[in-house]
């Protein structure tokens, strides 16, 4: 596989990619077959290469049945009929092909489909409005933070090593049922280091868990920084004592720093420290390389003017996010109950 070829390559959500050559000439129906998203209906380019992710839906005649109805059809029809599988769900000819579906002549298919066209652009041009609001909030954000956190005349910039007590935190051994039964003592991992307030948690431990292992509490305005795997790099602020696996360094409060201010800046440096994880399978950042991290030092004042600002713009885009996931979830449903009217 290529990624510079002439054709686009279709996989289980639609193109991921360019090939050079093509295994299908015309446009076709792709049913995702595998997956979580199997079911979901994707229509192929012209000259395409589609994979196994994706089964094509071919009509043997088109003066019988419109490709594009039958899009809508099987967009419509209750996929648990014809997905097999539970840890690995999946949709085979065998499931697909007893599927009986019913269509009126070829006029009216067409009829239908030039209505629903109409009725889905219509609802597909609010979601993409909802989406350009919050695109732009973004950007406006990330534009605030990039200046705010522009280094100016007269900082100062120093490490956190030199700055904060830092130290990360351990798993009591698995084993032990007695580390986790019962458990009422927080106990973070780094996947749940992914917003800007941390107030709760998944799973606990117990104090002796704590005690027979390297877990240690973090107090309260902890910021805490995953460091490995996807969520590397990411931070939030503890609002809650609590302990954590070995997967997070905690950058402890202090009198001189605002923890929304520190909060930012790896926010302002997050990419970047993202780019030093190491390793294969499981790529991570350690501890000495978040100690080395330098924070401009500034008066407290300071730190609460751009936090102010900075705060103002993450929740008008935090509004704007869940705006946007209503609306999407609205325009879905809406487009489900369009089609249950024109189907059943």
């Amino acid at each position: 596989m290529v990624t510079n070829g002439e054709y686009n390559v279709f996989g289980a959500n639609g193109i991921i990619g360019k090939y050079d050559k093509y295994n299908h000439e015309l446009p076709e129906i792709l049913m995702t077959c595998r997956g979580a998203t199997c079911g979901n209906i994707n229509v192929s380019t012209p000259k395409s290469w589609i994979n196994g992710n994706a089964m094509v839906v071919h009509i043997k005649d088109e003066s019988v049945i419109n490709k594009l109805f039958l899009t809508y059809i099987l967009s419509y029809i209750d996929k648990s009929k014809i997905i097999t599988g539970a840890a690995q769900p999946q949709i085979t000819r065998q499931t697909l092909y007893p599927l009986e579906i019913c269509y009126p002549n070829l006029y009216k298919q067409e009829q239908i489909v030039e209505y629903l066209d109409k009725a889905f652009e219509d609802i597909d041009t609010l979601k993409d409005n909802s989406q350009k609001q919050l695109d732009d909030a973004r950007k406006l954000f990330q534009a605030a933070l990039t200046e705010a956190m522009q280094p100016k005349e007269g900082w100062k910039m120093k490490s956190i090593g030199a700055l904060f007590k830092t130290y990360s935190g351990g798993t009591p051994i698995k084993s032990e049922k007695s580390y986790y039964e019962k458990g009422t003592i927080p106990w973070l991992r780094s996947g749940e280091v992914c917003r800007k307030y941390i107030t709760k948690c998944e799973m606990y431990i117990t104090e002796e868990g704590v005690k027979n292992s390297s877990a240690k509490y973090f107090p309260v305005n902890t910021l805490l920084v995953a460091m490995y795997g996807a969520t590397a790099a990411q931070v939030g602020i503890l609002k809650f004592r609590a302990t954590s696996n070995q997967a997070v360094c905690g950058i402890l409060p202090s009198k001189e720093f605002v923890p929304e201010y520190v909060y930012y800046w790896f926010k302002h440096i997050e990419n970047d420290l993202a780019s030093q994880a190491q390793g294969g399978a499981q790529p991570n950042i350690s501890q000495q390389k978040i100690k080395k991290v330098e924070i401009p030092i500034i008066s407290i004042s300071e730190q609460q003017e751009i936090v102010q600002k900075l705060d103002a713009l993450s929740d008008n885009m935090q509004k704007l996010e869940e705006i946007n996931r209503k609306v999407i979830a609205e325009c879905d449903a809406l487009k489900q109950s369009i089609l249950r009217q024109i189907f059943e």
